[in-house]
């Protein structure tokens, strides 16, 4: 999974560290950017995943990140919750919103990493399925 690239959006520079090193470790590419507000949708950055953390936004974090998944489409987003101060309905609403996933940014490390590695496989066997298809999918009209 070496040529695959990750976005990790977080204003927790320890989290931002651990996983970069975690990644690293799991030879998973990832770029960390401190808040949203620093992502634009650049051609070129062949980023197929993004961590989302949710602490990163301001007080209408559900309208922040539907505008954020307006930017990113294209791009499968976990977000990142606070696991005590989040419940079940806002998760579902985050859900809802088009974020792919959910998880607590409390969650151990090596759960992270292997979450985010099976996005990725996931993420590249429907690339490969698209381009054996010759691009023809759902999204082309067929």
């Amino acid at each position: 999974m070496q040529d695959l690239k990750i976005l990790i959006i977080t204003s927790n520079a320890a989290l931002s560290a651990a996983a970069a090193g975690a990644f690293a470790a799991a030879r998973v590419q990832a770029t960390a950017l401190p808040a949203c507000r620093h992502f634009s949708a650049r051609p070129g950055q062949d980023f197929l995943l993004v961590l989302l953390d949710l602490a990163a936004l301001g007080p209408d974090k559900l309208a922040e990140l539907k505008a954020f998944l307006a930017i990113a489409r294209g791009l499968s987003v976990i977000a990142m919750f606070e696991a005590g101060r989040t419940t079940d309905r806002v998760i579902v609403e985050i859900l809802s919103a088009g974020a792919d996933d959910a998880m607590s940014n409390a969650t151990e490390l090596p759960l992270l990493v292997a979450k985010t590695k099976a996005h990725l496989r996931r993420l590249a066997a429907q690339e490969q399925a698209d381009c054996d298809a010759g691009g023809l999918n759902r999204g082309s009209g067929i």
